[in-house]
C-alpha cells in the first residue's frame, strides 16, 4: 500500500506541473471580476497570491526531487514546507470566504440549495485538507500513513460527489 500510495502522490503532483497555467488565470480573472463584497475581494487577491507561491514551489521541489532541477535535498524539503505552507493560507483563507459567503446568504432575500450543497462541499473538503496542510508544514509532520490517506480520500470522495451527481 505504501508503494501505490507513493505511486499516487508522485502522478497527482506530476500533473499539478501545469496547474500554474490555470492559476494565472484565475488569477487574471479574479482582477478583471472580482468579487463586490471587499472581505471577499480581499480574500479572493490573497487565495490567488498563496498558490502563486504554492504551485512554483511546489514544481520546482518536485523536479529537484527527479534531479530535473540542480536542487540540493534540503532544498527541496524546505521548498516542499513552504510551498505546504502557502497552501494551508488557501485553506484557512477558504474558511474565510466560506464563512462569509454563508453570513451573505442568510441575509439575502432569495435561498439557493445549490449554493448551500456547494458551500457545503467546499466546507468538507478545507476540513480534510486542513490537518493535512498542518500535517506537511512541519518538518516532521504529525500525522500517521493511515490518517492522511483517509484525509486525502475523504477531500477528494466529497469532490466528486457533484460530478457524479450531475452524470
Amino acid at each position: 500500500m505504501r508503494a501505490l500510495s507513493s505511486l499516487i502522490s508522485d502522478v497527482r503532483t506530476f500533473a499539478r506541473l501545469v496547474g500554474l497555467l490555470g492559476l494565472l488565470t484565475w488569477g487574471a480573472d479574479t482582477v478583471r471580476s472580482p468579487p463586490a463584497d471587499p472581505l471577499l475581494r480581499v480574500v479572493a487577491y490573497a487565495q490567488v497570491a498563496a498558490n502563486l507561491g504554492y504551485q512554483p514551489l511546489e514544481n520546482v521541489a518536485y523536479l529537484g526531487s527527479k534531479g530535473i532541477l540542480p536542487v540540493s535535498p534540503a532544498s527541496v524539503g524546505r521548498l516542499y514546507l513552504y510551498s505546504s505552507r502557502c497552501w494551508l493560507t488557501h485553506v484557512v483563507l477558504e474558511f474565510v470566504r466560506l464563512g462569509r459567503e454563508h453570513a451573505l446568504a442568510r441575509k439575502a432575500e432569495k435561498k439557493d440549495p445549490a449554493a448551500e450543497r456547494r458551500r457545503l462541499v467546499q466546507t468538507i473538503v478545507a476540513a480534510a485538507y486542513l490537518p493535512l496542510c498542518l500535517n506537511w508544514s512541519t518538518p516532521t509532520g504529525f500525522l500517521p500513513d493511515l490518517a492522511t490517506g483517509a484525509l486525502g480520500t475523504v477531500a477528494g470522495g466529497v469532490r466528486l460527489l457533484p460530478v457524479w451527481q450531475a452524470a
